[in-house]
């Protein structure tokens, strides 16, 4: 990642508009075993309190770490009820014209966070239903497999 995903012009960008990078040297085990790493790279999205909201683990091309990143942030917002900001990241994440391997999982969060923000559960079976056409076979459909019935 250091050599071609970190310093990419659009990661840098992104990162310093819209987070507080923190790099943790390795040898700090307290942090290991706080936020229970266990390999290299680890990517984590934390609320403002610490709590994390998404994990990356792994190898990511700039344009995949970056809608990581913006599926982290969507989820910090969704965590703190600031359910109209994480729809517009995960409308954007959901309808994307380039779709990425994070999709799938945007369009569940974003029936979970429409549902949340408008008390609506048809959101839920919208996004399965949605899911259950584009993507089929993803973990994401099944998990929502239950909306079905809504």
């Amino acid at each position: 990642m250091d050599a071609v995903t970190y310093p990419e012009k659009d990661v840098v960008e992104f990162v310093e508009k819209n987070l507080i990078p923190v790099r943790i040297d390795i040898n700090d085990t307290s942090f290991y075993e706080k936020y229970q790493l266990i390999w290299t790279p680890t990517t984590l999205v934390l609320d403002y309190y610490g709590k994390e909201t998404q994990r990356s683990v792994g190898f990511f091309t700039p344009a995949d770490f970056i809608v990581q990143l913006q599926l982290g942030i969507a989820k910090v917002r969704f965590s703190l009820e600031e359910f109209d900001a994480a729809e517009v990241i995960l409308g954007e994440l959901a309808s994307s014209s380039s779709p990425s391997d994070v999709t799938p999982e945007a369009i569940y969060f974003r029936g979970v966070n429409l549902y949340k923000r408008d008390n609506d559960p048809t959101q839920l079976k919208k996004a399965w239903e949605i899911l259950t056409k584009q993507y089929p076979d993803s973990i994401w459909t099944k998990r929502a497999a239950p909306y079905r019935l809504i």
